[in-house]
């Protein structure tokens, strides 16, 4: 799905006919909205986790 959102963003960014661009527009919109309650199913599951914080070391180097 994150493959597919970002082809229709870049299609919409390249493309030169305004039609195409709002037939890749409508597809993005349709991909998002199925994505948007997966994504609560998928926290709810725990197969989506936040990552652990990054630390930057305090080495002298």
């Amino acid at each position: 799905m994150a493959a597919v959102i970002s082809f229709c963003g870049t299609s919409i960014a390249q493309c030169i006919r305004n039609d195409v661009a709002i037939m890749f527009l409508e597809i993005q919109t349709e991909v998002l909205k199925f994505n948007t309650p997966f994504k609560e199913q998928m926290k709810k599951k725990g197969w989506l986790k936040i990552p652990p914080y990054y630390y930057t070391s305090n080495k002298a180097e």
